[in-house]
């Protein structure tokens, strides 16, 4: 079996399940939990990204003190964009879009903040303000309709889309592995 690169949103067969539909694309959706967000996104954006064919996710559970780390970060890297609204001061929607920012995935960000008050790194291509519910709605619905959305970091040699493979082992068997995983673009390094 070959390595699959997987690294983008493109390279996800959408087969769905034997008998079943294909599944809906996941967009992960970052928002501070109280009202008048909470309400928003978590209903009528919800909504709104279901009729266009993907499946909403986020962590609405009140678990506190970490214990929702892994599962947000699953649904982050099992998502193939993600939102996130960034008027507000909130420390959750920080770090959840730096896992993003670290798995390159397309991304917007949403603000209902005059763009002026917000922080110059907020102010970029990928913001997309709005003034009301409707306005957001309709920013959501715009990101999700592109064919392809770029990540506000993109891959580079530099900051390679991926993790480095160690390959442990020697022997014929070891330099194959290796060599297939470079052929399929993957930065790998052989460990003996």
């Amino acid at each position: 079996m070959s390595p699959v690169k997987v690294s983008d949103e493109e390279s996800w067969p959408d087969v769905g399940r034997i008998g079943q539909p294909p599944r809906p694309k996941r967009v992960f959706i970052g928002f501070p939990y109280k009202e008048p967000y909470r309400s928003l996104y978590g209903n009528r954006v919800r909504e709104a990204a279901a009729r266009e064919g993907w499946e909403a996710v986020m962590p609405l559970g009140d678990v506190r003190g970490g214990m929702m780390l892994d599962r947000i970060a699953a649904m982050i890297g099992g998502a193939a964009r993600a939102i996130y609204d960034v008027g507000a001061d909130n420390g959750n929607v920080w770090f959840e879009l730096g896992i993003t920012l670290g798995l390159r995935q397309p991304t917007a960000l949403t603000s209902n903040v005059d763009p002026r008050d917000l922080a110059d790194i907020l102010r970029s291509p990928w913001l997309r303000p709005y003034s009301n519910d409707d306005g957001c709605v309709r920013e959501v619905v715009g990101f999700l309709s592109l064919p392809t959305a770029p990540p506000i970091v993109t891959p580079t040699r530099s900051a390679a889309a991926g993790a480095r493979v160690a390959v442990i082992g020697d022997g014929d068997r070891t330099a194959a592995v290796v060599a297939a995983l470079r052929a399929a673009g993957y930065d790998t390094v052989e460990v003996s």
